[in-house]
């Protein structure tokens, strides 16, 4: 197929090879040589030595053979590009390229001195230079392998422009090619060999007793490189660095990325608070059509308000509103299309207007209350009113309660009367208690656990549900609400305990009623939380057959899809969603989320941006969409992004964390501190809030702040992983962490982990890939970099970090980084 070069040991075919149907690289012995024993064994020493070595910087031998002819052959790997002899020619490389270059060149020779092999002839010309950048190592013709033993004495071995003092002699051992990887260097820097000489003994005598000037004397070359440069170039072995490996090291060490300092990244929070919303939606949906086929009716439920200010009163008016909400859902046949947010995500929104219903949740029609105390009964009032600029009431009802009545059962029957639908009938009437003290203290229970989940909230619920349980051990609903108190309780303090006491709840509430969708979605949250997605899918799929319209349900399975690294199933859960209730804000809103965790911004922001569209006056619509632009660089937007969701909701701690990443783009390191600390003020369970405050204390140069913040991280991160030991998401973050800290051992651990766990998660493949970059483990880097890559990882931040430039030269990676 045509020549590629000629030497005066052989000619280089470019050649294909039949049975595998591949281009290869055929170097052939010259005719004259071909009888040639001295030759002939040189050829195969070549072959032999190579071909022990699996190095993507040496050339890969492919077979050794004999043409029709009798003229002995060697098959290696082709590869286009052109020898670094050619490349110097054109004149001297920039300092990255050509330490670059020489750091592959030493780490493929590194590998021939670990297995015995010096290969004595290293030179510009033995270098190929793959169009890829990749430099590969050629010609192991005068290699002396270990059983060889070395040349006898005055017998020169390699080229003498490029062979160290010794060879004169006949000696050579790793730091002659130490000597020549100098050299090679050198060359790269200033386009110059200072020993060339316009004869043979003039060269000899200027390797042996000149010492050249510095690269920099000739070109802009740091000094830390003159430093290797010149011990490379020592006159005595015995100077010289003692191998390649060793060589490369400290070309890696002058031009390493500052220390600890400059080597943090902040982290992005955009998509925990993204997350942390999306597993408090509590919207229950049917399919569209039917009476309500022209617009279809968009509750929310407001809190109602007692006659008392007193906490429990408060908490059993909230707990009210919230289980009429689930309740009318439940009652609704499907053909009705009614969607119902209940009061968690109009208290986690801060939603207490009809106007703002409409703008921040999208609703179309707002159910309030109001309770006040009559005798020994009550007066419960209910208003249906309609959203937008101008809302109106479209009908009311009073409702008199008798002391002793459950008064969920009759407040249900007048809503959904309200709303035209036919009485409740069936799981929808029957479940709950006949026991109005158990149902009282259950309502209370419900209101505390939908606040905002803090811990004395928390221990109130689990009390309240606890007392319901003693007035009635049969009220299911009571165990399985404890059992979501229970595990949000493990949320929000990562203490263990809770794990046990939810299951213990939810497998009480599941014996007791099998037939109560919620129970099974907390059970899959909680199998998910323990890192058991089997079973998280289990009861995920339970919930959905009870409740085929539900999008909990479906969220929860999208979850456990996620969880076992079933993206494509997750994502056509999250699309079927969107496919139902095309203007309902939650289900762009969970797809905008998968795609975020994907990195796949550009579908992310289009999904956000129809939640914006759809309800704009929700935060985690523009907060997502600057999750986003941030991911796919543009500052500029997504601090745009974040400005809204500001002024919507000044009290998350994740929008303070992204701002200040984005200050700390801009370079203001002390504002970033500011907004850094302020999210911590508000939570400081985040360990992303923590790293990213080390972050900013390294562009402060403040190594004591970095170390306590990067402690505080993997602090945060250990609590996690003390329940969900799994959890590869967390593993990456920890691996980061001890890495920062200085515990080398437990980063590999955690990072290694974390890759095995999550082959497909592109965010954990990176940041594995960083740790392990960063701990010299190319080979594991390598994976990693390359399955997040494979993963629809962009590498967008990859060539700013130099633990990557090498790899992202490797052939596995074709197309660099933009």
């Amino acid at each position: 197929m045509g020549e590629l070069g000629r030497g005066g040991m052989g000619v280089v075919y470019r050649a294909q090879d039949p049975r595998l149907g591949r281009e290869v690289a055929l170097k052939v012995l010259p005719e004259a040589l071909a009888l040639d024993p001295e030759a002939k064994g040189r050829l195969l020493r070549e072959a032999r030595a190579a071909a022990t070595l699996d190095h993507p910087n040496v050339c890969t031998v492919y077979e050794v053979g004999e043409t029709p002819e009798g003229r002995p052959f060697i098959a290696l790997a082709c590869y286009d590009g052109e020898t670094l002899d050619e490349r110097i020619h054109r004149g001297p490389l920039e300092v990255a390229e050509a330490v670059r270059i020489a750091r592959g060149i030493a780490a493929g020779v590194a590998t021939a001195h670990a297995h015995g092999i010096v290969h004595r002839d290293l030179k510009p010309a033995n270098v190929f230079v793959a169009a890829d950048g990749t430099p590969k190592v050629l010609d192991f013709g005068v290699a002396s392998v270990a059983e060889d033993g070395r040349a006898g004495p005055g017998e020169a071995v390699g080229t003498l422009t490029y062979g160290a003092p010794e060879q004169d002699a006949g000696a050579a051992d790793a730091r002659s090619d130490v000597w020549a990887l100098g050299l090679v260097l050198y060359e790269m820097l200033t386009g110059e060999n200072p020993f060339v000489a316009p004869y043979a003994a003039a060269v000899r005598y200027n390797v042996l007793h000149e010492h050249p000037p510095p690269p920099s004397a000739r070109a802009d070359v740091p000094s830390a490189l003159d430093a290797v440069v010149l011990r490379a170039l020592a006159k005595d072995p015995a100077d010289r660095y003692p191998d390649a490996a060793a060589f490369g090291d400290a070309l890696a060490a002058a031009t390493a990325p500052a220390p600890l300092t400059a080597r943090l990244r902040p982290r992005f929070a955009g998509l925990a608070v993204l997350l942390a919303a999306l597993a408090g939606i509590g919207v229950w949906t049917v399919q569209p059509g039917g009476p309500f086929a022209r617009e279809a009716v968009h509750l929310a439920v407001l809190a109602f308000e007692p006659e008392s200010d007193a906490p429990d009163d408060r908490a059993f008016a909230e707990g009210l509103a919230e289980t009429l909400a689930s309740g009318v859902a439940e009652a609704a046949p499907p053909e009705t299309g009614l969607w119902v947010v209940p009061m968690t995500e109009v208290r986690g929104l801060a939603v207490t207007t009809a106007r703002a219903a409409g703008t921040v949740l999208g609703a179309n029609r707002v159910l309030s209350g109001r309770l006040v105390r009559d005798g020994g009964g009550l007066v419960l009032t209910l208003d249906l009113a309609s959203t937008g600029d101008r809302p109106r009431t479209l009908d009311s009802k009073a409702l008199q309660i008798s002391e002793g009545a459950p008064v969920r059962g009759q407040a249900l029957q007048a809503v959904v009367e309200m709303l035209g639908l036919a009485p409740v009938a069936g799981p929808a009437a029957e479940r709950g208690t006949a026991d109005p003290e158990a149902q009282r203290f259950f309502l209370a229970g419900v209101g505390y656990l939908e606040r905002d989940r803090e811990a004395e909230d928390l221990d109130r619920a689990i009390d309240l549900f606890e007392q319901a349980i003693a007035e009635d051990p049969a009220f299911a609903a009571a165990h399985a609400r404890l059992g979501e108190a229970f595990l949000a309780s493990y949320e929000a303090t990562r203490d263990s305990v809770w794990v046990g006491r939810t299951r213990d709840a939810a497998a009480r509430a599941e014996a007791l009623d099998d037939r109560d969708p919620r129970v099974h979605i907390t059970l899959s949250a909680l199998a998910e939380t323990t890192g058991e997605t089997t079973l998280a899918m289990h009861h995920a799929r339970r919930a959905l057959a009870l409740d085929p319209t539900g999008v909990r349900a479906h969220l929860a399975l999208a979850a456990a899809q996620e969880a076992a690294a079933d993206l494509e199933g997750t994502e056509a859960t999250l699309r079927g969603i969107v496919d139902r209730q095309p203007d309902v804000w939650t289900g762009p809103f969970a797809l905008g989320a998968f795609y975020l965790r994907q990195l796949r911004t550009d579908e992310a922001e289009a999904a956000f941006a129809r939640v914006v569209a759809l309800a704009p006056g929700n935060y985690q619509g523009h907060s997502g969409v600057g999750a986003a632009r941030l991911l796919a660089g543009d500052t500029r937007g997504a601090r745009a992004a974040y400005e809204e969701v500001l002024a919507l909701r000044p009290d998350l701690r994740s929008v303070y964390v992204n701002l200040g990443t984005l200050l700390l783009a801009d370079g203001d390191a002390r504002g970033a501190v500011r907004r850094y600390r302020q999210a911590l003020a508000l939570d400081s369970s985040s360990h992303v809030a923590w790293n990213n405050l080390a972050s900013a204390y390294a562009a402060l140069d403040d190594s004591l702040r970095i170390v306590r913040a990067l402690r505080g991280a993997l602090r945060q991160v250990e609590r996690d992983l003390a329940v969900n030991p799994n959890d590869p998401v967390a593993l990456a973050a920890a691996a980061t962490y001890r890495e920062g800290t200085g515990d080398a051992a437990g980063a590999r651990d955690a990072a290694r982990r974390a890759v095995a766990l999550a082959p497909a998660d592109p965010q954990v493949q990176y940041e594995a890939a960083r740790v392990f970059a960063l701990l010299e483990d190319n080979a594991a880097a390598l994976d990693a970099l390359a399955a997040a890559a494979a993963a629809g990882h962009p590498l967008t931040e990859a060539d700013q970090e130099r633990a990557f430039a090498d790899l992202l030269r490797h052939p596995r990676f074709p197309t660099p980084p933009r």
